[in-house]
């Protein structure tokens, strides 16, 4: 549904101060009573959104996009407000813990992933026009996968974004976790919003106890796919069904817990503090991402770090007494690790065994790029 700024709030509001009691009362015994329960039924529809909105006056497009953010600058607020009256050391040990509790260590980066739960049905506030469930879940994923970053008034351009739509998400549909985020490497994210519907559901828990059937690889994405509504996908040009087949053969047409896939987005985006771009490798692996395996019986975690994090820990928290805090990481980020020497530049150590498998996962998207740019040399007779 379309989303009303302050400013229309505002306008609306004053109209209706200068409007008389008597001549409002008179202007709603003219509406027709169908009209009235239309507007009271479309109100109730929108009830979920519209609710916050009255109360804080905040557009919809805030609630939507920044809710993880200052959810988590809440969490922070929290922190700091339970820890007021401890001692200076106490409250800077205390807030080290927390930044190190959100932070993915030990994690892979191409291969965790970030689920967004919904419960409940997708509403209509939650759709567009068209009616489809409203993509801006992204940044979600990155609170979680960059807590050092953002902290140092980070940020991550967006600098390219390509849809492939396989089934629609109808409105009114039951749904359970439709956010999913896989890096194919640290420029590119693949975001594939699987749905589990109510039916599903029923027949996981009538199967419950009995081995999981197996993943059906899927191994091409033509014509031959029908959407939710039973209208064929089409290709536009021969480049794309082998960009698209490409991207199909990294993916799944159905996820492990028995969902679905409905949509492919493929991310192009970079690292930045300020104007400064950072390396995607530091970018990473100061948040905890480690591309060494641990070992299967005990894999790397907080309790059981990778090897490079202790060097990220001296450089981030100031309650080790090694010099570090905020400052020395927002400096390291801002072009401070220009200044390592080669030997010593532990990101780029802990980031080398992934490179195979990263430089494979781009070319599969190697060829969406080229695609694109090839555009640009269109000529309009």
């Amino acid at each position: 549904m379309a989303s009303f700024d302050l400013a229309t709030v505002t306008r609306g509001v004053r109209a209706l101060q200068a409007l008389d009691v008597s001549r409002i009362v008179g202007l709603l015994r003219g509406i027709p009573t169908a009209l009235k329960y239309l507007v009271m039924f479309v109100f109730l529809l929108n009830i979920k959104v519209l609710a916050p909105r009255m109360a804080l006056y905040v557009p919809d497009f805030l609630l939507r996009i920044w809710r993880p953010a200052l959810l988590r600058q809440f969490q922070h607020r929290m922190l700091k407000l339970r820890t007021m009256f401890y001692s200076k050391e106490k409250q800077i040990r205390l807030e080290d813990e927390w930044y190190n509790s959100i932070t993915p260590i030990g994690a892979h980066p191409l291969v965790k992933e970030v689920s967004y739960r919904a419960m409940g049905q997708v509403s209509l506030d939650e759709s567009d026009f068209n009616g489809h469930l409203s993509n801006s879940s992204y940044a979600k994923a990155a609170i979680v996968y960059f807590p050092n970053l953002f902290r140092e008034r980070g940020w991550i351009p967006l600098a390219a974004t390509h849809f492939h739509f396989i089934r629609e998400i109808p409105i009114l549909g039951a749904l359970r976790d439709p956010l999913r985020h896989r890096r194919l490497g640290p420029e590119v994210v693949l975001h594939r919003p699987p749905v589990r519907h109510q039916a599903q559901k029923e027949r996981e828990e009538a199967n419950r106890g009995r081995p999981p059937p197996a993943t059906v690889s899927r191994t091409a994405v033509g014509p031959e796919e029908l959407s939710g509504n039973g209208t064929p996908v089409t290709s536009a040009s021969t480049n794309s069904e082998g960009v698209l087949k490409s991207v199909s053969n990294i993916i799944a047409s159905q996820e492990h817990d028995g969902a679905t896939l409905h949509t492919i987005v493929c991310s192009q985006l970079c690292f930045k503090v300020g104007r400064i771009t950072i390396p995607q490798s530091s970018s990473l692996l100061s948040n905890g991402f480690s591309g060494v395996p641990g070992d299967e019986a005990k894999p790397f975690t907080a309790t059981n770090p990778p090897p490079h994090w202790e060097t990220v820990e001296a450089m981030a928290l100031k309650s080790l007494g090694k010099g570090g805090g905020r400052r020395p990481m927002a400096e390291f980020l801002k072009g401070g690790w220009r200044d390592v020497p080669e030997e010593k530049r532990w990101w780029t150590q802990a980031y080398d065994p992934i490179r195979e498998k990263l430089n494979a996962n781009l070319a599969q998207v190697d060829q969406l790029k080229r695609g694109l740019e090839g555009a640009r040399h269109f000529e309009i007779a």
